[in-house]
């Protein structure tokens, strides 16, 4: 391959990983969500490293773990410069 692949990774907030219909609930429909895990790929085995989504979502930008980085409140004021990010 000697193109880079376009990444698309879809977070959601307080979602259990049974609330899907692709997850094996036929209660909950989810077609558009279910198409998309289909014809992509599915995380099934992870978890996260902070309750906190700020501070979850700032770790997988950054590939570190939240106690090396100072996120609080949704804020970047303590957010350094050098903190390499994907974004």
């Amino acid at each position: 391959m000697s193109e880079k692949p376009n990444i698309i990774l879809i977070m959601t907030d307080d979602q259990g990983p049974w609330a899907l219909g692709c997850a094996g609930t036929p209660e909950l429909r989810t077609p558009v969500l279910d198409q998309i895990a289909k014809e992509g790929m599915r995380f099934e085995n992870f978890y996260c490293t902070s309750p906190v989504c700020s501070a979850a979502r700032a770790s997988i930008l950054t590939g570190r773990i939240p106690s090396n980085f100072v996120l609080l409140n949704a804020s970047t004021k303590n957010w350094k410069p050098e903190n390499e990010s994907l974004g």
